[in-house]
């Protein structure tokens, strides 16, 4: 018997563990499109951000660093399933 309630609690555990993983991939894939969205259409609608992210060194690096955090997000999203 309390062998049974010991593996329940195990596997009631593992589940909320990959609950909560899933609430955390979909947080950040859903802040990202929204990311990429607000990013395009500030191109598109403002003159002068095309040039400033594209032509300048400050907007090659934020665009640089938000391709690396998104890079970073989804390889430590993998790790954690493998763990």
């Amino acid at each position: 018997m309390f062998l049974n309630e010991l593996v329940n609690e195990e596997i009631q555990a593992s589940e909320q563990d990959k609950t909560e993983q899933v609430a955390n991939k979909m947080i950040f894939i859903i802040l990202n499109m929204v990311t990429s969205l607000a990013f395009i259409m500030n191109i598109f609608l403002n003159p002068i951000a095309k040039e400033l992210y594209f032509y300048t060194t400050l907007g090659n690096t934020l665009i640089l660093f938000w391709v690396f955090v998104i890079v970073a997000g989804i390889t430590a999203s993998l790790v954690i399933e493998q763990i």
